[in-house]
């Protein structure tokens, strides 16, 4: 009989006799690292919300050799975030690092580590960096701190003597512990030093050096052929020239690449400031790349804890991201481009509508606008520089009211508190993310692309060929990589073929199969096009005159669909027209109807009338209509039936009259003018606004397009502007008004609601003759 007192504690219970045996818990620590320790600080301590944290590391290294015991261990444990955590798991505020190019590591790195004519050379990296990473029990999700550290001395250490210990996590339980011998009361964390890790606790994330780490991983489980993880499987064709009779022919045991582990042993359970240990990662990550080489755009702005303007960008992918059945749109986290190839804002993922700077580019302007959008004038300023928000951010989310007035006057773009970055972002969305969102799941051409590619997305569930999927929904870099590591084996065909040597059987087998999945993922994006194309024209009551023969959208206007796309609904500059010009009108009817006091309709309300008004016009319901928006953008179109149609040039296009350059960014305003032409709102006060600023815009546009006409002019005519007659001057005014009157049809805009020729003179400002007046 026996009576259990406490954890830990056991009291056999004998007749008259009572005795305690105490059992000492297990040690949870299960893979042990030899090196030295090291320390040093990331972060601001003068800075609220970034304090200085002490990074405690130990230097080892990693490789083959078998006489040391840690290697093997290690290179079962490590692995890259990728394969670590399930994206879909994630949070943007968990998110590390850049992807990784398996072309590269298969192409560049792996030769260069196993390089046979280069035996004498020394094969040095700079080290590869990681991080022991706490983890929720029963769930792989990172967890914000470690548990209790406690920094102890060990006086009876077998190898050391005196050892100093730092421990997180009580004994039995540890995440991890640092030991290093302490002589002549002297700490020596150069000498015997040991990083011990339970990996039930903690995983090692790799932050930096992970191509490098992943040219290890690849021929290790080459080697092992450890590549069946589901999370694996998608990669394994990169490395498969790689075969292991070819890898034994190398010495690896030569082979050791510098490691150091990193921890935060001040972030414990008892931390209470504003960092965590998945802050601490990216702040380590980004403090070592500062002179490295170059991070995308896209990757620095989600990763960025300084700037307040990605807590809100991530806060608004994060909702994105979290959309699952239950939700009644379509958008979903691939239709965002996460990382945006050498920082170009042009989409190339097929799959989505919208990346990560045109996101961040939209949130910017509209938290941080100061007058900057003047008609339809190039925006001005430099956002970036923009450190200071009292006019324009804090106001526009209330944060004096919502951190107190003291808080809010020293907040900066860069200066803020977790606790302030956490109001401000709740208040962020209310006011603005919450359009923003709503914009790419209502705006009619993005719902109709995000369902063709939920559709598609949904078809490929259990496909034989599961890189497929991962080429085009798992983004971020994968499709480019794939590309890269086709046009390396089709180099190496070319050389085989040049040589007049024979192409291994294996390299012919790996060609075979890229091709393949080549051919099945254009296949597949064919399918996506095809099929947003068959939903555009879904609504169209005679759209039978829109197919060819097969009963297929005809390829004529499947060309033009995607170029609307691809050139106008895509851009960074027409979705920060969408959402940027809504809230331009919208910001100043609400100040216009506070100095009245009167009331305004709620924003949820006109958002919904704004985007109901631009849908009609951008995916049209009849063929009439569907031919003026293509007179818009593109030409005329002549032809009754789509495969019957014929380009007729007209000078009524919005390039023609609004803007022949290239729309860049900063040029969003010009689409501006366009969506103002086609919003009405029901709000008597909004509408004042949305007029007043349309008229504006169209001064500026037919003013613009005159003064254009007159140079055309002088240049065709060979005359100077004081030489040209009256007729001559009657011929610009009335192509120009032709040319403007054209686009405001076509837009829908009705006759009563066109701007007239007498109006039109009015717009010219110019001191040259106006039409009907007698010769100067």
């Amino acid at each position: 009989m026996q009576r259990t007192s406490s954890i830990g504690s056991i009291t056999p219970y004998v007749e008259g006799v009572s005795m305690s045996l105490k059992l000492t818990p297990s040690s949870g620590l299960n893979l042990t690292l030899e090196g030295s320790v090291g320390k040093f600080r990331i972060g601001n301590s003068a800075s609220p919300g970034h304090e200085s944290i002490e990074v405690l590391y130990l230097a080892t290294h990693i490789g083959f050799d078998p006489s040391v015991a840690s290697n093997e261990a290690m290179l079962r444990q490590l692995e890259p975030v990728r394969e670590i955590f399930d994206f879909q798991t994630l949070g943007f505020d968990e998110i590390m690092q850049r992807d990784i190019d398996d072309a590269r590591i298969t192409t560049d790195l792996i030769p260069y580590l196993l390089d046979s004519d280069a035996r004498d050379t020394v094969k040095f990296f700079p080290p590869i960096v990681v991080v022991a990473l706490p983890v929720h029990d029963r769930m792989l999700r990172p967890a914000p701190l470690y548990p209790k550290v406690v920094r102890d001395t060990l006086q009876n250490d077998p190898e050391r003597g005196v050892a100093r210990v730092i421990r997180a996590g009580s004994v039995g339980a540890e995440a991890f512990q640092f030991e290093y011998p302490i002589v002549d009361g002297v700490p020596r964390p150069h000498d015997l030093a040991r990083l011990k890790v339970n990996t039930n606790k903690v995983r090692l994330v790799i932050i930096d050096g992970q191509h490098r780490a992943m040219a290890l991983l690849a021929i290790y489980r080459n080697l092992r052929d450890d590549w069946n993880a589901a999370r694996r499987m998608p990669f394994k064709n990169y490395y498969q020239e790689w075969t292991k009779s070819r890898i034994m022919s190398f010495d690896l045991a030569e082979i050791q690449l510098p490691l150091v582990v990193c921890t935060y042993p001040g972030l414990d359970a008892d931390y209470t400031g504003d960092f965590d240990i998945i802050r601490a990662a990216r702040t380590t990550f980004l403090t070592l790349n500062k002179t490295a080489r170059k991070v995308s755009n896209s990757r620095n702005i989600l990763l960025d804890d300084r700037d307040l303007i990605s807590y809100f960008l991530r806060d608004s992918l994060g909702r994105i991201k979290q959309k699952d059945v239950q939700s009644r749109s379509s958008l979903r986290i691939w239709n965002v481009e996460l990382d945006q190839y050498r920082d170009r804002v042009k989409i190339e993922s097929p799959i989505a509508c919208t990346g990560v700077s045109h996101i961040y580019y939209a949130i910017e302007h509209m938290l941080l606008d100061d007058n900057d959008v003047k008609g339809i004038s190039a925006r001005s300023g430099k956002f970036y520089r923009r450190e200071y928000v009292e006019g324009s951010l804090l106001r526009r989310l209330d944060a004096e009211n919502l951190l107190g007035s003291e808080s809010a006057a020293t907040l900066k773009r860069s200066t803020f508190t977790s606790a302030s970055a956490k109001a401000l972002t709740a208040a962020f969305h209310e006011r603005y993310g919450q359009f923003l969102i709503g914009a790419l799941e209502t705006f009619k051409p993005f719902e109709l692309h995000n369902g063709a590619a939920f559709e598609i997305e949904k078809s490929l569930g259990g496909h034989t060929n599961p890189q497929i999927r991962s080429i085009l929904f798992e983004g971020q870099n994968v499709g480019r990589t794939f590309s890269d590591y086709l046009d390396h084996m089709i180099d190496e065909e070319r050389k085989a073929r040049n040589s007049d040597s024979v192409l291994a059987p294996e390299i012919r087998s790996i060609l075979t199969t890229l091709r393949g999945t080549e051919q099945s993922v254009e296949g597949t994006r064919q399918r996506l096009v095809k099929r947003r194309a068959e939903l555009y024209v879904d609504k169209i009551s005679d759209k039978s005159k829109l197919k060819n023969l097969d009963g297929e959208v005809s390829s004529n206007l499947q060309k033009l669909i995607d170029q609307l796309y691809g050139n106008v609904f895509t851009t960074v500059a027409f979705q920060a027209a969408l959402v940027c010009g809504f809230f331009l009108v919208v910001e100043k009817g609400e100040r216009l109807a506070s100095e009245r006091t009167i009331p305004l309709v709620p924003r949820t309300q006109s958002f919904a009338e704004y985007i109901d008004s631009l849908n009609t016009f951008f995916v049209p319901a009849t063929l009439p209509r569907l031919k003026k928006l293509l007179k818009v953008f593109f030409h005329e179109l002549d032809g009754e039936r789509a495969e019957e149609w014929k380009e007729v040039p007209t000078g009524a296009t919005f390039s023609a009259v609004v803007f022949r350059g290239e729309m860049k960014p900063d040029e969003w305003p010009k689409y501006r003018y366009v969506l103002l032409e086609l919003w009405s709102p029901t709000d008597a006060t909004l509408n004042e606004v949305r007029t007043s600023e349309r008229d504006h815009c169209r001064r500026q546009v037919f003013e613009s397009l005159y003064a254009r006409h007159v140079r055309e002019a002088c240049v065709q005519l060979m005359r100077n502007e004081q030489d040209l007659t009256m007729p001559e001057w009657n011929n610009i005014f009335a192509r120009t008004f032709s040319a403007f009157d054209g686009l405001l049809r076509n837009l829908g805009v009705k006759a009563h609601d066109r701007i007239t020729e007498a109006l039109a003179k009015d717009y010219i400002t110019k001191p040259q003759p106006l039409m009907g007046e007698a010769e100067p």
